[in-house]
């Protein structure tokens, strides 16, 4: 079947469908206030954050890191320490920290950095002056309602002159399998391969369990290149009306040449194409960590992604000391943070903001090109410190 082929469209709901179907002023003044109460609720019964220090090499230099956590999310730390140490750091446990105990933690500590990962209820409790507030992931969503030819144009030039090009170059065709053979072939051949040589140690995989749920509910897309499949992906359409949920994906055995070929490509492309056919709204690309030289965040933003925020957890930052490891960890790894306004923006750390060459404002103002963005800063790590 041809790439530009159609396919039936699938139903479906859940909770978040629920909200979307409620008129837009219970939208925006009832369901905030329920959202909060439940997260309030879970602190009730978890009145604390888990908390440790880090010590360790970062790429400057010695570094130490205090985090605190809810203790629901596993991988905030484990993340985190990746882009600061350059092996595993010592940890030293500090134990739980109750809520009202938090000042204190962050006023004595004794660390050079110290990130609280928690719920945007919590932290808006904490201190502001000085400190950096980043989502604990960035939404990336393609509206892909209108004419193709609408479609095409929120592409970025280098999509549609490059991607598109290796689409016809090698001849790709898609179709969609609800074969158990072929979901075991992309569980096992292409998205967990995929997922260890781009991520790593640092992979958080799907369990098996879980996504073959949704491949029975879903759509799973096999591209193919003479007759051999060489990327799959997984996407849930039962979860909210209107939206592609695309949620796992990965070419054969992670080969890169596949993806220079244009593997992964084609398979954006065929489920975007597809879902602007069969009348849905949204192609929902999923959640990613808010760095903005972030591969995988950069490769979407290609497709015109809009940058939103879903999830209500929220990482809070807060600089102690300016040191070679500080200093270069926030230069190398430029954030999106959540401003006063509730509005996102790039932040981008230099020695002198003052005097940073126009190349270099170029380049990192193409880095934030995405719906959503209000534009970005430039300051230095001084102007964090009290």
């Amino acid at each position: 079947m041809n790439i530009l082929s159609a396919f039936k469209r699938g139903k479906g709901g859940s909770w978040t469908a629920t909200q979307k179907q409620l008129p837009t002023w219970m939208q925006h003044s009832i369901v905030p206030h329920l959202d909060a109460a439940r997260e309030y609720g879970i602190l009730a019964f978890r009145p604390h954050l888990s908390a440790c220090q880090c010590h360790g090499q970062g790429q400057g230099g010695p570094l130490t890191v205090t985090f605190a956590t809810n203790g629901l999310d596993r991988h905030l730390k484990k993340y985190l320490a990746s882009l600061l140490f350059t092996a595993e750091p010592v940890e030293k446990e500090i134990g739980r920290v109750p809520l009202w105990r938090l000042g204190q933690l962050i006023n004595t500590s004794k660390s050079d950095l110290t990130f609280i990962g928690a719920s945007k209820h919590l932290l808006q409790h904490l201190p502001t002056r000085n400190a950096i507030l980043l989502p604990r992931n960035v939404d990336q969503m393609l509206d892909v309602r209108g004419d193709w030819e609408d479609v095409l144009k929120r592409f970025h030039t280098t999509v549609r002159r490059n991607e598109l090009r290796l689409v016809r170059k090698y001849g790709y065709e898609y179709e969609l399998s609800n074969r158990d053979a072929d979901f075991e072939i992309f569980f096992h051949e292409m998205y967990r391969p995929s997922m260890r040589t781009r991520h790593g140690q640092q992979a958080h995989l799907i369990p098996y369990e879980k996504a073959y749920r949704t491949f029975k509910n879903g759509v799973l897309f096999l591209v193919k290149r003479e007759g051999n499949c060489v990327s799959s992906g997984l996407c849930d359409i039962a979860r909210e009306p209107g939206v592609v949920h695309f949620l796992m994906e990965g070419v054969r055995q992670g080969d890169p040449q596949l993806l220079k070929e244009g593997a992964q490509s084609t398979l954006y492309y065929a489920i975007t194409r597809w879902a602007n056919e069969h009348g849905y709204e949204t192609v929902d690309f999923e959640a990613t960590e808010p760095f903005l030289k972030k591969g995988i965040l950069q490769h979407k933003r290609k497709w015109g992604l809009m940058v939103q925020v879903k999830s209500p957890k929220r990482i809070w930052l807060k600089i102690h000391r300016s040191t070679p490891a500080v200093d270069q960890f926030v230069q190398e790894n430029p954030c999106i943070i959540i401003d006063k306004q509730a509005e996102l923006q790039g932040l981008f750390f230099t020695d002198e903001p003052d005097n940073v060459p126009a190349e270099t404002k170029e380049t990192w103002a193409k880095l934030c090109e995405m719906p959503g963005m209000n534009g970005y800063l430039i300051r230095s790590v001084k102007d964090f410190l009290d």
